[in-house]
Parts: C-alpha cells; sequence; structure tokens
C-alpha cells in the first residue's frame, strides 16, 4: 500500500477503476443500453456514437439517449431501429488524476 501512495505521490499510478458494459445483440423493438463508470473524481464520461457525440442533434434525432453524460457514472440507451445495425459505440474516461492527464477508451459495435 505504501508504494501505491509513494507512486502516487511521485505522479506515476493513475489508479482509475474506469469499466464498461456493452449491450448485448438486441432484434428490432428491443433496446440495447450500454453503461459506463470510473470511480475517480476529475475523470468524466462522454459518448461517441459512429464518431459523432451522443448530444448531437443527428444522433437524438435517432432516438439515442444519454443519461448522466460527463458524469463518473453514465448509460447509452439506443432503441432497437434496424437503421442502427452496426452502430460503434465509444466510453470516453478523460481527466486528470495524480495531476497527470488521465484518457482511456472502450468500445463496442452494436449488432441489431
Amino acid at each position: 500500500m505504501s508504494i501505491i501512495i509513494l507512486l502516487s505521490l511521485l505522479g506515476v499510478c493513475n489508479c482509475v477503476q474506469f469499466s464498461f458494459i456493452p449491450s448485448q445483440a438486441i432484434t428490432i423493438q428491443q433496446t440495447a443500453v450500454y453503461k459506463c463508470s470510473v470511480d475517480t473524481k476529475g475523470v468524466v464520461i462522454t459518448w461517441l456514437v459512429n464518431g459523432n457525440s451522443s448530444t448531437d442533434s443527428s444522433i437524438t434525432n435517432l432516438g439515442i439517449i444519454t443519461y448522466g453524460a460527463a458524469t463518473q457514472n453514465t448509460s447509452l440507451t439506443i432503441p432497437g431501429n434496424p437503421e442502427l445495425n452496426n452502430t460503434i459505440v465509444i466510453c470516453i474516461a478523460s481527466g486528470r488524476v495524480d495531476m497527470m492527464d488521465y484518457h482511456n477508451s472502450h468500445e463496442a459495435t452494436l449488432f441489431i
């Protein structure tokens, strides 16, 4: 434990628990839910859907909803519309931890 504290004081430890729970393949009329979270203050989560921000109108007009965007615990809901098949979902965690920049991401593809 003292090693982790020492490394943290030296700015070496990026001790962030970053979790991503992708949705399984769904059928038409079902809903896909993706969950992403971090356990460290100073780090927040954003979503990209097919390369666009999840808050972009081109995404929200498709019925895609983000809950808790730019927070530490968030989810993304995608309706089971056939035109959303092969949608690429990326969860991005970024911020500052131990006086160092932190950036990590997870990616999944939705199959309908």
